[in-house]
């Protein structure tokens, strides 16, 4: 059996992801905040495609993608430093958002790879 030890400098990896953490959700805050302040009261449009149903499709897709990898996440405990982790809830929400990371990225070069071939514009005529 591997086991695997601390290493050596984790309390200052620990408190770099946290300010991480915190800068990126101050900065999304801040974006959400701004975007909406500069809204104005008309129909905004993206490529011809209304805003709103650009932000309510991503959102969609981002709460299902979290509860589908959430509900087929992996739940068999795990070594960690020579004793079994068996929590199934924090083994299923560490499984989602690793899967859900993968799977928004996948979509995110699928979208790009779409938009440079131009295969929305051919789609159109």
């Amino acid at each position: 059996m591997i086991n695997f030890e601390s290493p050596l400098f984790i309390n200052i990896l620990l408190y770099a992801i946290y300010a991480l953490l915190v800068l990126s959700v101050g900065l999304a805050l801040w974006s959400a905040f701004r975007s909406m302040r500069q809204q104005g009261t008309g129909e905004k449009r993206s490529n011809g495609i209304p805003s709103r149903i650009i932000l309510i499709a991503t959102v969609a897709m981002l709460i299902g993608a979290l509860v589908l990898t959430y509900l087929l996440a992996d739940t068999h405990p795990l070594l960690i430093n020579g004793k079994p982790f068996a929590d199934v809830f924090w083994l299923r929400t560490s499984d989602m958002l690793i899967n859900t990371s993968i799977f928004l990225i996948v979509v995110a070069g699928i979208g790009t790879a779409l938009g440079l071939l131009g295969i929305g514009r051919k789609l159109k005529r």
